[in-house]
């Protein structure tokens, strides 16, 4: 869990840095599986069965962000506009 909030914030503050609003769908899916990491500490502690279904469903809702996430990184439309950003020298 730590390390997907570690994940969560530096990708949220990057992105934001980049005015990259397209790819904040990113953070959200780590927020998604951050949520069912929680969910399933609830289930394990407390053998709660709607935790467990919570955990399953933002299990799958996360995993599906990141498919819908890959999939249109990676589309046709998507690749004629693609940039790629060089880092500035510091």
């Amino acid at each position: 869990m730590t390390v997907l909030c570690y994940i969560f914030i530096n990708s949220v503050i990057s992105l934001v840095k980049a005015a990259s609003i397209k790819f904040l769908y990113i953070p959200g899916a780590f927020a998604l599986l951050w949520l069912e990491q929680y969910s399933l500490a609830i289930t394990y502690f407390e053998n709660n069965t709607i935790a467990y279904l919570g955990s399953t469903i933002a299990r799958l809702a996360g995993l599906t962000l990141f498919v819908y996430i890959v999939y249109t990184i990676t589309s046709r439309g998507s690749r004629r506009n693609m940039q790629i950003e060089t880092r500035e020298k510091t």
